[in-house]
Order: C-alpha cells, then structure tokens, then sequence
C-alpha cells in the first residue's frame, strides 16, 4: 500500500519536473550539469526551450486523446518522462553553446571549488 504521511498516496501520473529528472541516472552529466552549475538564469532558459520544444511537439501530433507533454502543475512545469530523455541533453548542452561557456570547464571549476573548500581526508589503503 502506497502511503504519504499516513494517508492514501496516488499513483505517479508519468510527469517529472526537471529538478526531479535532473537528479535520475536517465538525465547523465547534464543533470549535474543542471543542477549544480548552470545559474538559475540558465536554468529558466533551458526550461523555457523544453517548454517550447514539448509545444512544438503536441502541435505536430495534434491528437486530442493524447495526453499533453507538458503542463503546469503544483507550481511548476512538468514534463513527460519520454520527453525529457529525448530533448533534456540537448537543450543543456545547447545552453551552455548559447552562452559560449564550456560545460567541462565549469564543471571543474566547480569540483576545484568543493574539492578547495573541502578539508583533506586522511585515507589509508587497507595492509
């Protein structure tokens, strides 16, 4: 039985919001990408051009039993799971070439970053 703070939980209607998809295996480096680089000016941009591209798909199928691939529920955009592991990688990607930036290089700016700010392990191998 599915339960969520003691009542009844619902069935998962197949919609994930990108943070949620960001943080699956399905999204790859991009996620990380996404999720811990990109600026949240970025991040907009990249949301709205999915947002788009899932518009410009249900447009071209037309079909009105079809569930949306996209809408706004609980305050924020959701988007088909298919769809996102289509179209995610490319619009991150195709984000980052938007501004010019190398996706590599901020990433390791980022683990430079952490790893500075992280204090030294003290790891031994096992005798």
């Amino acid at each position: 039985m599915r339960l969520a703070q003691g009542n009844k939980r619902s069935a998962p209607d197949g919609y994930l919001h990108l943070w949620n998809f960001a943080a699956t295996k399905g999204s790859g480096l991009a996620g990380a990408l996404f999720n811990y680089v990109m600026t949240d000016r970025q991040r907009g941009i990249a949301e709205s051009a999915l947002i788009e591209l899932a518009e410009k798909v249900d447009s071209l199928e037309a079909n009105e039993t079809k569930e949306p691939t996209v809408h706004f529920k609980h305050e924020t955009w959701r988007f088909k799971k298919e769809f996102l592991q289509e179209h995610f990688k490319p619009v991150v990607y195709g984000t980052f070439k938007l501004f010019r930036r190398n996706a590599s290089e901020l990433m390791a700016i980022q683990i430079n970053r952490e790893y500075l700010q992280t204090e030294q392990a003290r790891v031994r191998f096992p005798s």
